[in-house]
C-alpha cells in the first residue's frame, strides 16, 4: 500500500497516476485483500482465485505490453518513418538512428515513394493523413503497427 500512497502524493506535482505505472501493484495488493478474507467463509477462494486470474495476467503473451523492440527491429535503417513523434520514445529508445517525422504533415505530392507508417496513437489524435496510401505489407508486433507504404 506504501508505494500507492507515495504515489498519490507525488502525483499532486508529477502525473503520475497512469494506469501502467501502478499496474504492478495489482497483484500483490489482490493477494493481500484476499489473505484479510482467510478467516472468512469464501476467503480461501477468493485467494485462489487471485493467485490463478493473476498468474494468467503474468503468463499470457497477450496481457504484455507492446513489442517495440521487434518493431524498431523490422525498420530498415534507410526507411523514412512517419509518426506521431510524441508516441514514438520506445522507437527511438531501441533505434536512436532512426528520425520520425510527423505524419500530420504527410501528404500524396510531397511523400517519398516509399516510407513506413507507425500510426501508434495516430486514432487518439485524429490523424488519417496516412490511409490515402496503398499498404504493400503490414506488421502488428503485440499492438504496434509497422505499415510499409510503397506508392
Amino acid at each position: 500500500m506504501f508505494p500507492l500512497l507515495l504515489g498519490i502524493l507525488f502525483s499532486f506535482y508529477l502525473p503520475l497516476l497512469s494506469y501502467f505505472r501502478f499496474i504492478y501493484l495489482l497483484i500483490p495488493i489482490s493477494i493481500a485483500l484476499s489473505l484479510g478474507l482467510i478467516g472468512k467463509k469464501s476467503g480461501y477462494g477468493i485467494l485462489i482465485g487471485f493467485i490463478f486470474f493473476s498468474g494468467l495476467y503474468v503468463c499470457l503473451p497477450r496481457f504484455h505490453r507492446e513489442n517495440w523492440k521487434s518493431a524498431a527491429s523490422a525498420i530498415p535503417a534507410y526507411a523514412i518513418v512517419y509518426g506521431v513523434p510524441s508516441s514514438m520514445d520506445a522507437l527511438t529508445y531501441y533505434r536512436p538512428d532512426i528520425q520520425v517525422k510527423d505524419i500530420r504533415a504527410l501528404n500524396k505530392q510531397t511523400s517519398p515513394k516509399t516510407f513506413v507508417v507507425l500510426p501508434y496513437t495516430t486514432d487518439v489524435y485524429g490523424i488519417d493523413t496516412f490511409e490515402q496510401f496503398p499498404i504493400a505489407r503490414s506488421f502488428d508486433y503485440r499492438g504496434v503497427i509497422v505499415l510499409f507504404i510503397s506508392h
